[in-house]
């Protein structure tokens, strides 16, 4: 069970099957963060510059890029390190041949 840091914010120390947990989303929450982003993006490149308002534009632009940013970090946590990645990489090609294995009809050998 996570574990709470004492902070003025909410932190947790998690174990390393929590944290694998935790950052791996399924494919309806990874397409509804990369829809966010789009949608973070189209909103960043719409804002309005006023040249006697330049603080406002920056502050805006800067959070809707922190959004996009955390956005981004969730999205790649899961793959941050190499060898996990090759590892998963591998995984899914060996259970790829597996299953092109079994649909693969059995063919009798020819005897000489």
């Amino acid at each position: 069970m996570p574990q709470q840091i004492a902070s003025i914010f909410d932190e947790y120390v998690l174990t390393d099957e929590e944290l694998k947990v935790a950052v791996t989303f399924n494919n309806l929450q990874r397409l509804y963060m990369q829809s966010k982003v789009s949608q973070y993006a189209v909103q960043k490149l719409n804002i309005f510059y006023d040249p006697t308002k330049s603080h406002e534009f920056m502050q805006n632009e800067a959070y809707i890029r922190g959004k996009i940013d955390v956005l981004l970090e969730l999205l790649t946590e899961e793959e941050t390190t190499l060898p996990e990645l090759l590892s998963r990489i591998a995984q899914q090609r060996q259970e790829r041949e597996g299953a092109a294995r079994k649909s693969a009809p059995d063919v009798p050998k020819a005897h000489p």
